[in-house]
């Protein structure tokens, strides 16, 4: 294990930097364990080497198992590989980058559970080329377009003459474009204004 559990595993020697990802004859197999699939950086190196199933030994305790597999999940849907896990003490399963479960089970201890798991296939993703660089990207151009549908001077530009636009419809006007050409949104404009106008009347 590379990420260690505070506490419990104190006296864990730290493994590699980054999960090891190999050629097989069943495609692009990779390998991590427990709390490694808990930290979205470590497991994005499987992504980007274009792992197309990672395996995972686990041991969890307590209550959050339910909230370990989730997170587990997430990294295969993040990277593009399909997850096949197996847990002593929670969701034992295979879980695919379309977040589609085709298997899982509570509590494998003496039981077999035969799941078809599919090979050979890794999905390129957004996450696994850029990290958070793409969110962080969608947040700031929402915070820029909020930014410039709010500044005074284009409140003043976006006011229909005669009457008093709405605070919905100056967001809604910035964010179509309808201040310098109006008929760029001649089919959603006037849709979007009378329901505005129908929550906030005049």
């Amino acid at each position: 294990s590379t990420q260690s559990t505070w506490g419990a595993e104190d006296d864990v020697i730290a493994g590699e930097d980054f999960p090891p990802v190999i050629d097989t004859k069943f495609g692009r197999l990779g390998g991590a364990i427990c709390h490694d699939y808990d930290y979205p950086a470590f497991i994005q190196h499987a992504g980007r080497k274009k792992a197309a199933l990672m395996l995972e030994a686990s041991e969890t305790w307590g209550s959050m198992f339910r909230l370990h597999v989730r997170m587990n999940r997430f990294r295969a849907v993040e990277n593009g590989f399909t997850l096949l896990r197996c847990t002593d003490n929670g969701y034992s399963g295979v879980y695919t980058p379309l977040h589609e479960v085709l298997g899982q089970q509570l509590m494998l201890d003496n039981g077999t559970m035969m799941i078809d798991v599919p090979t050979g296939a890794h999905h390129t993703t957004l996450f696994a080329l850029w990290g958070d660089t793409f969110g962080f990207i969608c947040v700031g151009a929402m915070v820029l377009l909020v930014v410039l549908a709010l500044l005074p001077g284009r409140l003043q530009q976006l006011q229909a003459p005669g009457g008093h636009a709405t605070a919905v419809d100056r967001v809604l006007d910035a964010l179509l474009g309808a201040a310098d050409d109006p008929a760029s949104d001649s089919f959603l404009r006037p849709r979007a204004r009378a329901l505005s106008r129908e929550k906030n009347p005049v």
